[in-house]
């Protein structure tokens, strides 16, 4: 029994020694000559600045197929006068894709990681909460797609209502 525990030990060392000592250049000159190959030139790579047409759709039914598509109801409160800015994406610089007025309810249906925005979909002129389709379960996650409209708000201007 030593003598397959030393066996086992010195085929290890031996495997260790050899891997130490391989050729590992063929592999990072490959890399490197696939990275040469990507084109990575402003019209192509995304841009985030100001007015970016960078859009990120609200994800809807994260929560399963027993729960409701959105499982909150939230109230803009507190964002001025002309009324709490929706984005197309979860940041600042974001393009500006509309805007809810104060005392509005509107479904919660995702947060970001950093808990700062909110992915919403809410009745727009003359639309029904209702009519959205988000209040009851589907059966696996997807991108909403409407009738209703869709955005990222600032968490920090939504109260909630019901979750």
């Amino acid at each position: 029994m030593k003598n397959s525990i030393k066996i086992a030990n010195a085929l290890g060392a031996v495997l260790c020694l050899t891997t130490a000592c391989s050729d590992s250049n063929n592999i990072n000159n490959e890399n490197m000559a696939s990275n040469r190959e990507l084109d990575l030139s402003s019209d192509i790579a995304p841009n985030n600045r100001p007015g970016s047409t960078i859009s990120y759709p609200v994800p809807i039914g994260e929560d399963g197929p027993r729960f409701d598509a959105c499982g909150g109801v939230g109230r803009v409160r507190g964002s001025g006068g002309d009324g709490l800015e929706v984005m197309a994406a979860p940041f600042e610089d974001a393009q500006t894709i509309g805007s809810i007025a104060n005392g509005h309810n509107l479904f919660i249906c995702t947060r970001s990681l950093d808990q700062k925005w909110f992915g919403v979909v809410y009745a727009g002129e003359g639309q029904e909460a209702k009519d959205c389709g988000v209040s009851s379960p589907i059966r696996s996650r997807r991108d909403y797609a409407g009738p209703c409209k869709s955005g990222w708000v600032s968490s920090a201007f939504v109260q909630l209502v019901a979750e």
